[in-house]
């Protein structure tokens, strides 16, 4: 939960008291699913999240971080400390380097601040009144947000660097374009340091457990090299000329990169996308280095086709949902991770052989799979990893799924 500022302590009230004891009795949880179906109706959420499926500082993260600064400042009564603004004003400059209008992040921060406290006040049921002393606190929350991002953008937009990233995002965005290239592009090539040709090598990287910033510099070190590349959050893209020597950027240990054949223009957008999704993925299965597509290539199928990959998921684990039966989820999941060796998933989970063997017959009985079956062991293989996919913190682990 972020830090709340040691100046003027505010002083014990009964009203205080109240209020505290009606948030310890509000579901954080609840009240963040109310938030994210909200956020899902406003356009510009999508825009502000952009990659957010795979980025730890947007999204479902972006709003349990800001939830907890204002449930924090809702029951001390203090505004967040120094430190946490700053963390805050890093998160919006990074958006602001990527080219987000100030108007849509201002719009998408307001609109969750309305979220959270309309949903609170539904939550709170028959103590809204006393949620309601809180009321200022909403309001300076809002203001706060307002000076966070004038002061980002700002910061953002006197930065050298910030010129220089603004300058490669949008050459990148124009070479992925299908609209032809004019002198405009040319001059902004110039600038950037890079040289447009026919064919370039796309590329995606990240820095496992790094910062916005860290990625900013590794940028900056790659157009130095005359490489175009940019920001997205805490993860780089980009195009190359030729094949780069990433030993010797010196970006250690923590470098995840995926790199694409040479692409034109009509296919590099495309390319890209995929880049992004495999390093995705392959930073969830524990993956340093390099890294190429064809070690995750089931994976990147099932990235490609949300809505077929949910409904495979809802084809195997939905029945054992709706019949409440957890023990058949783990089971199942454990059994694709072992290859379907039925020795090694009892000894994983652990039972004995024969209970592994009667509750594979009840996933026969709910679901109609036959785990004996070389189609049916396809699709429960494929079914975990989508879960695993959606939900990381499920029991086996995706680095288990070997692939065949």
């Amino acid at each position: 939960m972020a830090a709340v500022s040691e100046d003027l302590e505010p002083r014990p009230t009964a009203a205080r008291d109240a209020l505290r004891a009606v948030l310890a009795r509000i579901d954080t949880e609840a009240l963040l699913a109310r938030m994210e179906e909200g956020f899902r109706e406003l356009p510009a959420y999508t825009r502000f999240v952009a990659g957010g499926a795979v980025l730890d500082d947007r999204g479902r993260a972006a709003i349990r971080w800001n939830l907890e600064l204002f449930l924090h400042w809702l029951a001390d009564g203090r505004p967040p400390d120094d430190a946490t603004l700053r963390q805050l004003r890093e998160l919006v400059r990074v958006r602001a380097g990527e080219g987000l209008p100030i108007e849509d992040g201002l719009l998408v921060y307001r609109h969750g601040a309305r979220l959270g406290w309309e949903a609170l006040l539904e939550l709170a049921d028959g103590d809204r009144a006393v949620l309601l002393d809180g009321a200022d606190v909403f309001l300076d929350y809002v203001a706060t947000i307002s000076d966070v991002f004038g002061q980002a953008y700002a910061a953002e937009h006197d930065s050298p660097i910030g010129t220089e990233e603004r300058r490669a995002r949008t050459l990148l965005d124009r070479l992925c374009a299908h609209a032809p290239l004019g002198s405009e592009e040319h001059e902004l090539a110039d600038r950037v340091g890079f040289r447009i040709g026919d064919a370039l090598r796309p590329f995606a990287l990240m820095l496992v457990g790094g910062s916005a910033r860290a990625h900013g510099d590794a940028a900056a070190r790659l157009r130095r090299a005359g490489v175009l590349a940019a920001t997205e959050g805490p993860r780089v893209t980009g195009v190359a000329h030729a094949p780069v020597a990433w030993e010797a950027l010196g970006l250690g240990a923590r470098l995840l990169v995926a790199e694409g054949p040479p692409a034109g223009r009509e296919t590099l957008a495309d390319a890209l996308e995929d880049l992004r999704a495999l390093v995705a993925i392959a930073r969830r299965a524990g993956r340093r280095g390099r890294v190429d597509a064809e070690e995750f290539l089931p994976d990147l199928l099932l990235h490609a086709s949300p809505l077929i990959a949910a409904r495979l998921e809802e084809r195997v684990f939905g029945p054992l949902r709706r019949g409440a039966r957890a023990e058949l989820v783990t089971t199942l999941e454990l059994l694709a991770a072992h290859d379907f060796d039925r020795a090694a998933t009892a000894a994983a989970l652990p039972i004995h052989r024969n209970t592994l063997r009667y509750r594979l017959d009840r996933v026969r009985e709910l679901t109609g799979l036959d785990v004996d079956r070389a189609h049916d062991r396809g699709l429960i293989w494929l079914a975990t990893m989508q879960r695993r996919a959606v939900a990381p913190s499920a029991p086996a682990p995706a680095a288990a799924l070997r692939r065949p």
